[in-house]
């Protein structure tokens, strides 16, 4: 500044560093003011001297100091590690003075402190700590500006972060490749170092990869088992856990001892070395032949030696497994043979009680053993040897046979490997049926004990069964009393007459002679019957029947006395078998006595009486007329009718009328009833239900309820005037007395007048004196008529009062009262009338005889209204009401709700239609100054204006004729638009950025702002808030467009002043761009995405600037532009995660060109290959390379051979991130594949792939074809020298079989034997090196000779020798089933005697059955063969012989039955028999020559019963058998079940017939097969249903279970288990804490009562089990509550308290919660008459009652509470209610006897009859 100089007067000179001259240029800039421009281009200090004419001027020279923030330096900026010194260079030297600003910031965005230290002159060391791994930034400014390069960018690893891990670490395979991971971040492969020590200190070298960044794959190859130690270094320093200690192992050191054969529950041991094997987990898995496991017991015995023991539980080859580290060991698996003793059972029918001269018969099961090592010794009676023969029938199964000689104990030892059994010798017992005797047999009597005897002292052990049964064949109880050496008594009391049979059976073998007949006679048997004995109509035969068993004629003696003492002649006849009929005929009423006697004896309840009776005799006398609604009598005598049953009912319109018979003396009976229709009654009288001489009688009735009354008397009357009614009576139909009773409201008598007759009728005529309601009774022939009493209603208009009409307006609802409550009850009714209309009024009682009548005129002229009470006008009625109508103003001013001021406001109000009258307005400004409006006329319409000055609302009052027109007041809003103003209003704006304004409209009145803004006539989105004042509005909008935009404001839509403005609108985007800094090129996690964004000479603030990098699951990342040296800007982001990236660099919202920028990062280390690691020569290898989580990149695959020879490979997509691999190797051996993603390696390659020769051996042999159970089956695999792993695996329906595979030659061929244990197909599965070879699975038919089986059983084939049962030319079939012996074909081979093959038919007859038929054509020898799948089954061959039979005699269709025996009950078992004389049986005989046998017919066979389809456990199941039409023969019943087989009893019952009985001990399916002749019957076999004995499902629990109960209440039930069957019933029940006793008690009929008493509250569990089961609904939830508890009742309120009559509150409330269940009691006591009771619940809480009992007097009151029947506290209250406060508060003071006396408080009548107690209702809870 220099203040009158010019340009020329100034010399400037600037000097830079050394002394460099700097070029500047002056300009002018007026008034004396100079500008001086130079551009300094070295920093340093610049001298400006200034000289103004010539001279100096103050200060000069000044001293400028120049920077230059390129010249800063930032050097040596490395990678650090979390918690060690980092360091870097700041040069400054060059730069010029100036401010250097460090900020160190890690991944989490956190600022590093750092420390700077000077170096020297511009030369800087800055040190830092980083506390965090990851990607870190320096940012280095200059003088506010950022240094060339910024921000710096460095590496920080934390080597605590790097970790190791991988299989290469544990438990590793000895001479096999192994590998672990090790993750270091920000690591290189030099800055790993890794030392793998083996045993004996021998270093491994590992080979090291990197799989990805940070990411290190280590292979190495242990050679020997044992510790291995691996030390990892990361950048020098130990990794966490480092040295690991990895453990080698080596499977193939394992030694396993040989293994001797075993014992069941003899302890087995060996030996395992394992101390060459290295470390690991040795597994030892034994299993017996049911491959169940078998405990084993490992014990070390030191330097890697254990000895393994294990106790075998079951015979058969045992399988050891020895794994080490999961791995077999050499040899695995191996086996050693268990034997059992145990398990060698005997059983069958040989070992119990045999039969002597029978062969007996056992079966030995002794697994694994064979005949030779079985021995069988049997001796008999005296020492002697027996003979046995011994035959092997199966593998380990033998039969024994042996034939007893003599009765007595044989002893039967058996031996098994040279050792005799456990349980030692087995005793049988013989014995002899020929031997039993039964003797002294005699007649009986009924009720007199029976004996006879039975000798069985010869007859050896055995179960001795008598039976005694009556003619019915029921049983009769029998006891059997041992009379010593095996003779017994048996003695009986028969129970009825008859013949009765003797079942004697020894053994279930009935003995010779029986059943035996025994004679049994019962006289008190004899008894009578009939109408004869008891009631008998004289002069009739009256007969009786005799029941005599076993009597005739002869032995019936009767005789019959009447009753006059002489004998009545009877006449007795033989009507049947043991009946005969007697007759007789009395002749007089009385009592006749029969004697009857039977075998001179009297018989049961004799003598007997009948009484003879006759109805004739019966008199009826006293019938006369009735009157209905009286009791009627008659009498009635019976004395001479004898004795019987008098029947009376009394009968009208078909209904029977009730009636009472009173009893007189002498048989006679006074008989009334009460008639109630008015017809004639019919009397009838029975006796001994025969119709009475003259009966029915009839009683006519009058009824004079028939009269009728009308007329108007008996209705609504008017008082003070005549009225009458009329009654009629002719329909009484008789006359009779007319009573008539007129009472007044007040209960006097009114007169009456009466005249007429009962011929017509009656004419009453009375004056009703007063308004009111009157009684009416009228009667005729004393009963009331219908109707009466009458109640007729007088009123009386001349009481009503009409109020005073106000003046009503046309339109409105006009009302006035009219007062009738002194005219009686009537209605009161109001009719209006108009001159043109008739308004409709409505009539509402206010009170009583209170009324408002109101209508609405809709005229303008007077109105009528005519009143009427019931019809009867009202004095002064009809009435005028006036009317004014105002429905004809309008005003017209919805113009000026809003109006601008200094404008005239005008309205308008039209009156046409309306009366002149006067209009008024009144009009009031915004502070309440009156404004003078301006009216003037014209015609009918008023105009009224005035004119607003000021802003805010107008009230504006217009009458007319004194009367506010319609809507009056209105009001008027005014507003300003000269008052609204515009504020802070932009000159400029940018696009994206928001431009805002602000409008204040708080001077301008009420109104709507309107801000409209719009680009080249195109509206622009504005946002108009109201600022909190509420006077000011702030207005936004954000430009889209570099145009000008125009801003229209208005308000109340008028535009405000300054309006329409203009604001111009730049757009800087529009110069820059941003593109990728590597292409389209993908990028791998972990490094740096870089962006630049080119300025273009644009001037922005960089802040404007916003970089979002958004990475494929939408997460944010860190980007920001970072201004560059050459004027463009990097933006740069770091993700770890691949796939798509998203860049977006905007400009105040705005894309800038080039942006969004799409970026691709991948991450190899998510690449998964899956797929097979083996494959075959020739064949094409495959694999899947999934990409998922990879990101996108190139997918490389490579594949070199074992001898290195790259492989093609060829790569096909499957999707989105599946890739499928595939090559054709053509060499074996490890093939290597290396795949690389976006170039870099996929972590875990190179993968190897073992590649195998493609050969698949073949196998053949019979054991691939067919099999047979229990036997060695054998095929051959020929591998053709191949080598190679062969596994086979032998699958059958339930089982596995055992499989031996062992090499034949060295030239690959290898046998292969399993032995199949059951029938059915059976799967072998081979695979060779893993794979099936051709044809497998193999499928075998296996079959099981030992399961084919016939229908009925071999012994419907074979008699017992073994031997067919064949004859001449008749066939010979039978059913083979073969449904349980696997698949297969039957074929059958029969030999004739001369040796030929005889015609053999095999016939499918279903499902696995065949039927095998032949007919033997001549006599001899015959053998059948049977072969399944051409394997003869073991009972083959079968032996047969015909001979041939002498000529048949005629057969016999039906030969005759001896009488069928009845069943057996009583059974007694002789332990030991002793014989004193024994002697032998009786030699046998020769053979005779067989008789003709007669035939069979097995067809004819019938069974039936519940047996044959259903049983039930425990319980005897029974079905018969008929066989009465099928020849002789006896049946032979076989029962079998899945888990036992069933023992059927049959008992003959005579006739061919038998009684099949049987006792299932196991629920299930059972077959049932019946053969007759060795034929099956019908329908056999039958399936039959084995149910379990008890089924808890069908008890029923009723009772209080269910409910909520008291505590202290028994809980009762009742369960019913008799639909359940037997069982033991059980009940427990417990509580929260403690268990309630249960009580059962047994009833009848299978009920039970339950009673549980809970020892404490709360929800309480009942089980009920019944056989162990739990009965339905059971466990059961019973909720005790706790006990009612009145000392937890809380009463309060003021009407419990003391208080004054005027303002007392007597209400009171009583609260029971708490207090349990129970009942609510109030009882309230005071003078009677003087409260009045209220109860109700709280609905505010359920548990209270509120009570209220509005006393009227004063005086003493007693309120009584009481809950569950106890008192509650404080319980009676007694409540004093006084006059006067004086007299309460002397009361509370204590004074009482001063105030209160006998004569206001009746103490001492408190409980006396002045007193009633009030209940307030009872109320329960619980």
């Amino acid at each position: 500044m220099a203040p009158g100089a010019q340009i020329k007067d100034l010399d400037v000179h600037i000097l830079g560093p050394g002394s460099k001259d700097i070029p500047c240029r002056v300009s002018d800039t007026g008034s004396g003011n100079f500008k001086v421009d130079y551009t300094p281009t070295v920093a340093g200090d610049h001298t400006i001297e200034i000289n103004c004419f010539g001279l100096l001027i103050p200060q000069s020279p000044f001293t400028a100091k120049a920077w230059d923030v390129s010249k800063v330096v930032v050097s040596s900026v490395t990678n650090g590690r979390v918690g060690c010194q980092s360091t870097f260079n700041i040069d400054v030297k060059s730069a010029g003075d100036g401010t250097l600003e460090i900020a160190i910031c890690g991944p989490s965005n956190q600022n590093i402190s750092n420390n700077v230290t000077a170096l020297g002159p511009g030369l800087f060391l800055v040190s830092y700590a980083p506390v965090e791994s990851g990607q870190h930034r320096a940012n280095v400014l200059f003088n506010k500006e950022s240094v060339y390069g910024n921000p710096f960018l460095f590496l920080v690893t934390d080597p605590s972060k790097a970790s190791a891990r991988g299989d290469g670490l544990g438990l590793v395979r000895c001479g096999q490749p192994t590998f672990f991971t090790v993750t270091a971040p920000g690591a290189s492969v030099n800055d790993l170092e890794i030392n793998i020590t083996g045993p004996n200190s021998k270093d491994v070298l590992p080979k090291i990869a990197e799989v990805g960044s940070g990411v290190f794959k280590v292979d190495y190859t242990p050679p020997s088992p044992g510790d291995y130690s691996v030390d990892i270094l990361y950048f020098g320093q130990s990794l966490p856990g480092s040295p690991f200690s990895p453990k080698v192992w080596d499977p193939s050191k394992v030694v396993v001892s040989p293994m001797s054969q075993g014992r069941v529950g003899v302890p087995s041991s060996f030996f395992l070395d394992v101390a060459d094997a290295g470390e690991g987990t040795l597994e030892i898995g034994i299993s017996g032949p049911s491959g169940q496991n078998i405990h084993n017991n490992v014990t070390s015995l030191g330097s890697g030696r254990f000895e393994v023991v294990c106790v075998p539980v079951e015979c058969g080859q045992h399988r050891v497994n020895i794994t080490f580290n999961r791995e077999n060991v050499p040899g695995n698996p191996f086996q050693f043979f268990v034997t059992d003793i145990n398990r060698v059972v005997a059983r069958g029918d040989g070992l119990g009680l045999v039969r002597c001269n029978q062969p007996a018969t056992f079966n030995i099961s002794a697994p694994g053993a064979q005949l030779k090592d079985i021995g069988v010794m049997i001796t008999g009676p005296g020492d002697r040897d027996v003979p046995a023969r011994i035959t092997e029938t199966g593998p380990g199964n033998f039969r024994v046979e042996y034939t007893p000689t003599i009765s007595g104990d044989y002893c039967i030892g058996i031996d098994y490997f040279g050792q005799s059994l456990p349980t030692g010798p087995i005793v049988a017992k013989g014995w002899d049926l020929c031997k039993v005797k039964v003797n002294h047999l005699k007649l009986g009597h009924v009720g007199v004990q029976s004996h006879f005897t039975i000798d069985a002292r010869d007859a050896g052990d055995g179960s001795l069964e008598i039976t005694v049964c009556r003619p019915s064949g029921l049983p009769v109880p029998s006891n059997i009393t041992p009379m010593g050496l095996g003779s017994f008594e048996v003695s009986f009391i028969p129970i009825e007459c008859g013949q009765h049979r003797v079942n004697v059976t020894y053994n279930k073998e009935t003995v010779n002679g029986s059943p035996f007949s025994i004679m049994v006679i019962d006289p008190s048997k004899a008894s009578i019957s009939g109408d004869g004995v008891g009631l008998v109509r004289c002069n009739q035969v009256a007969t009786f029947n005799v029941f005599a068993p076993g009597a005739s004629i002869r032995d019936i003696g009767i005789r019959i006395s009447g009753p006059d003492g002489r004998e009545v002649p009877a006449r007795v006849y033989d009507s049947s078998t043991d009946n005969f009929l007697v007759d007789y005929t009395p002749s007089k009423p009385g009592d006749y006595l029969i004697e009857v006697s039977y075998f001179d004896d009297p018989i049961s309840g004799s003598p007997f009486m009948s009484k003879a009776w006759d109805a004739s005799l019966i008199l009826v006398t006293n019938i006369a007329t009735a009157v209905i609604g009286k009791p009627a009598h008659f009498n009635i005598n019976a004395a001479n009718a004898g004795m019987g049953n008098l029947e009376i009912y009394i009968s009208v319109r078909g209904e029977t009328i009730p009636n009472i018979v009173k009893a007189l003396a002498n048989s006679a009976f006074d008989v009334s009833f009460t008639p109630h229709v008015p017809e004639t009654h019919n009397v009838h009288i029975r006796f001994n239900g025969e119709m009475v001489t003259g009966s029915p009688f009839s009683v006519i009735v009058l009824d004079g309820s028939k009269a009728v009354a009308s007329g108007d008397g008996l209705g609504r009357v008017v008082a003070n005037m005549l009225t009458s009614f009329d009654v009629v009576t002719t329909a009484v139909g008789g006359d009779a007395d007319l009573e008539v009773e007129i009472t007044s409201p007040r209960g006097q008598q009114v007169p009456f007048k009466v005249s007429g007759s009962s011929k017509i009728k009656y004419r009453l005529e009375y004056v009703p004196p007063e308004a009111g309601k009157y009684r009416v009774t009228i009667k005729y022939a004393e009963v009331g008529i219908t109707g009466s009493p009458f109640c007729p209603e007088a009123f009386d208009p001349c009481q009503i009062r009409v109020g005073k009409f106000p003046q009503g307006v046309l339109g409105k609802p006009f009302s006035f009262e009219v007062d009738a409550s002194m005219a009686g009850d009537g209605l009161l009714t109001a009719e209006v009338a108009g001159q043109v209309t008739h308004p409709a009024a409505q009539v509402v009682a206010k009170s009583h005889g209170i009324y408002t009548v109101t209508f609405t005129a809709t005229e303008n002229a007077p109105h009528c209204i005519n009143l009427l009470y019931s019809g009867v006008k009202v004095p002064g009625s009809p009435f005028t009401a006036l009317f004014i109508d105002t429905s004809t103003l309008h005003i017209r001013w919805d113009s000026v709700r809003l109006r601008p001021v200094r404008q005239p406001v005008p309205m308008e109000l039209d009156t046409k239609g309306a009366p002149d009258a006067e209009v008024t307005c009144k009009v009031t400004d915004p502070i309440g100054r009156d404004v003078l409006p301006r009216i003037y006329r014209s015609g009918t319409v008023y105009n009224i204006e005035f004119t607003p000055r000021d802003v805010g609302p107008y009230t504006i009052d217009v009458k007319y004729g004194g009367l506010p027109v319609p809507g009056s007041p209105f009001v008027c809003e005014t507003y300003d638009t000269h008052c609204v103003r515009m504020h802070d209003v932009c000159n400029d704006g940018h696009i994206g950025k928001e431009v805002m304004f602000a409008v204040d409209t708080s001077k301008a009145g009420s109104g709507d702002l309107d801000v409209h803004i719009t680009c080249d006539s195109v509206r622009v989105p504005s946002q108009l808030q109201l600022a909190s004042d509420g006077s000011r509005h702030c207005c936004s909008f954000v430009p889209t467009s570099a145009q000008p935009h125009v801003v229209h404001v208005t308000y109340n839509k008028e535009p405000v002043p300054g309006c329409p403005l203009s604001i111009p609108i730049k757009n800087p985007a529009t110069q820059m761009s941003v593109s990728s800094a590597c292409g389209t090129k993908p990028i791998p996690v972990g490094q740096m995405v870089v962006a630049i964004l080119t300025m273009n000479n644009c001037n922005v603030n960089i802040a404007d600037i916003v970089a979002s990098a958004i990475g494929p699951n939408g997460e944010r990342l860190v980007a920001a532009p970072v201004l560059q040296r050459d004027g463009t800007t990097k933006i740069e982001y770091f993700s770890q995660t691949a796939g798509t990236h998203k860049l977006e660099v905007l400009y105040c919202g705005q894309s800038i060109s080039g942006s969004p920028i799409m970026t691709e990062v991948f991450d190899p280390s998510k690449i998964l290959i899956e797929g097979t690691r083996t494959g075959l020569v020739g064949e094409p290898v495959l694999f899947d390379v999934i990409r998922t989580g990879a990101g996108k990149a190139e997918l490389s695959v490579k594949a070199l051979s074992l001898k290195g020879t790259s492989v093609p490979c060829s790569i096909r997509s499957n999707g989105a991130d599946r890739h499928s691999v595939s090559y054709t190797p053509h060499e074996p051996g490890i093939h290597s594949i290396y795949v690389t993603y976006g170039g870099m390696d996929v972590p875990g390659c190179p993968i190897r792939q073992e590649i195998l020769d493609n050969f698949l051996p073949n196998a053949i042999g019979e054991g691939l074809l067919r099999g047979v159970a229990n036997q060695v089956a054998t095929f051959y695999v020929d591998a053709r020298g191949r080598q190679g792993d062969l596994s086979v695996s032998v699958d059958g329906p339930n089982s596995l079989a055992r499989c031996d595979v062992e090499p034949v030659d060295t030239g690959g061929r290898y046998k292969v034997t399993y032995i199949p244990v059951e029938g059915g197909c059976f799967k072998i599965t081979i695979r060779w090196n893993g794979r099936e070879i051709n044809g497998s699975p193999f499928k075998v038919g296996v079959v099981d000779l030992e399961k084919l089986g016939v229908l009925g059983g071999w012994d419907s084939v074979v008699d017992s020798g073994g031997r067919m049962r064949l004859r001449l030319n008749e066939t010979k079939s039978f059913t083979v089933d073969a449904s349980r012996a696997g698949p297969g074909q039957l074929t059958a081979q029969v030999t004739g005697p001369q040796g030929n093959s005889v015609l053999t038919d095999v016939t499918t007859v279903g499902p696995d059955l065949y039927r095998v038929s032949f007919t033997p054509r001549t006599d001899g020898d015959y053998s059948l063969k049977l072969f399944y799948c051409d394997q003869l089954i073991p009972r083959c061959p079968i032996i047969g012989c015909v001979e041939k039979p002498p000529p048949l005699p005629p057969v016999v269709e039906k030969p005759p039955a001896p009488p069928a025996p009845a069943p057996m009950t009583p059974v007694i078992i002789v332990e030991q028999l002793v014989c004193d004389e024994p002697k032998p049986c009786p030699a046998p005989q020769p053979p005779a020559p067989t008789p003709p046998q007669p035939r069979i017919y097995p067809q004819n066979v019938q069974v039936i019963g519940p047996g044959l389809v259903e049983a039930r456990v425990g319980e005897t199941a029974e079905f018969l058998l008929d066989a009465s039409a099928a020849g002789p023969g006896r049946p032979v019943i076989k029962m079998t079940g899945l888990k036992s087989d069933l023992d059927v009893q049959c008992v003959p019952i005579g006739n061919n017939r038998f009684r099949c009985t049987y006792v299932p001990d196991f629920p299930g399916a059972y077959l049932l097969s019946i053969a007759w002749g060795d034929v099956q019957v019908q329908g056999s076999p039958f399936r039959v249903t084995v149910a379990s004995a008890s089924d808890p499902s069908k008890v029923v629990l009723s009772g209080d279970c269910m409910t909520c109960v008291p505590f202290g209440q028994i809980v009762k039930a009742t369960i019913n288990t008799s639909r359940a069957g037997p069982g033991q019933l059980e009940a427990f029940c417990k509580g929260p804490t403690k268990s309630a006793p249960v009580k059962l008690m047994a009833e009848r009929d299978g009920t039970y009562s339950l009673a549980i008493k809970p020892q404490e509250s709360g929800s309480h569990v009942l089980v009920v089990t019944y056989a162990g089961v739990p009965i339905p609904g059971s466990p059961f939830t019973i909720r005790v509550a706790a006990g009612p508890d009145a000392s937890k009742v809380q009463v309060c309120g003021p009407g419990i308290q003391p208080g004054i009559l005027a303002t007392y509150q007597s209400v009171f409330t009583v609260d029971t919660r708490g207090a349990g269940p129970g009942q609510l009691s109030v009882r309230m006591r005071g003078r009677k008459g003087t409260f009045r009771v209220e109860m109700m619940k709280d609905p505010m809480n359920e548990r209270s009652v509120v009570c209220r009992y509005n006393p009227t007097e004063v005086g003493i009151y007693m309120v009584d509470i009481k809950w569950a029947g106890q008192p509650v506290p404080g319980s009676p209250f007694k409540v004093c209610i006084f006059d006067a406060q004086r007299e309460l508060q002397n009361y509370l003071s204590g004074g009482q006897s001063g105030y209160i006396s006998n004569d206001r408080f009746d103490v001492g009548g408190l409980m006396g009859s002045d007193f009633t107690y009030g209940s307030l209702k009872d109320f329960s809870f619980n």
